[in-house]
């Protein structure tokens, strides 16, 4: 198995998470923004600090990715194919990080915990099925 498959697998599932995350977190600045960002918006100096938390979570969120695909591909075997759950042992490791992860995220944004907890949803959604699928078809292409 190759690993730039494997970079590739996590690169396109990460900002694939990145871009929905950078987009709920625009959204979410410009319809209730936190404290500190309504405080810039009347200085008028959001638009930087709003553009650096965006990029700074596709580019997490890639981050992410390429070590859930390098961590999916050192856990799935050799010949495994496409289904719903390649592996058992790889989805309850990424529930785990995202049960502990999520909590944290959750705790910290207590008064917006339903956007964390739709974050990680989706993030058990992509990191959980889609990152060892796109593991296994990348490396299944040649």
């Amino acid at each position: 198995m190759t690993v730039v498959s494997d970079i590739l697998a996590g690169m396109l599932v990460g900002t694939l998470m990145g871009l929905i995350a950078s987009a709920h977190a625009a959204m979410l600045f410009a319809s209730r923004p936190p404290r500190f960002i309504a405080r810039r918006i009347e200085e008028g100096g959001s638009g930087n600090l709003v553009t650096i938390v965006v990029f700074g979570l596709v580019v997490f969120w890639t981050m992410i990715g390429v070590a859930a695909a390098l961590v999916a591909d050192a856990v799935i075997g050799e010949n495994a194919a496409m289904e719903l759950v390649p592996s058992s042992e790889y989805l309850v490791s990424v529930l785990i990080v995202l049960i502990v992860f999520g909590g944290v995220a959750m705790f910290l944004l207590r008064d917006r915990w339903v956007h964390a907890l739709v974050n990680t949803v989706l993030a058990l959604g992509l990191y959980g099925f889609l990152v060892p699928n796109a593991v296994i078809a990348l490396q299944n292409r040649t």
